[in-house]
């Protein structure tokens, strides 16, 4: 089976584990959910950056929490279809506040 959708997650290092997996299991639901999608189709990984090798910007507006999720969907996905996932990872990560996502 193809995936339908690829996700990169970009951190700094220092979340716990817990968090970590949270983080990677709120933008695969996401993703599942928004293209109708089985939960093991999307792909998602997870980066960690050690403080030196990751700038944030803005620092005036952004803490250290900062979490970049940057999203691949295959052609042929509509805008709305878009448009739903970003609905659903921003409802997911009001819901938990360790999710700072920019999209």
């Amino acid at each position: 089976m193809h995936d339908v959708a690829l996700a990169r997650i970009e951190i700094l290092e220092g979340r716990s584990p817990e968090e970590r997996r949270q983080l990677v299991d709120v933008v695969a639901m996401a993703l599942s959910d928004a293209l109708e999608a089985p939960p093991a189709d999307p792909s998602v990984r997870l980066l960690e950056y050690p403080r030196s090798q990751f700038l944030i910007p803005y620092p005036d507006r952004h803490s250290v929490r900062f979490t970049l999720v940057e999203v691949t969907m295959f052609s042929g996905r509509s805008m709305e279809t878009s448009g739903a996932y970003i609905r659903r990872s921003s409802m997911a990560s009001s819901r938990r506040t360790f999710l700072e996502a920019t999209f």
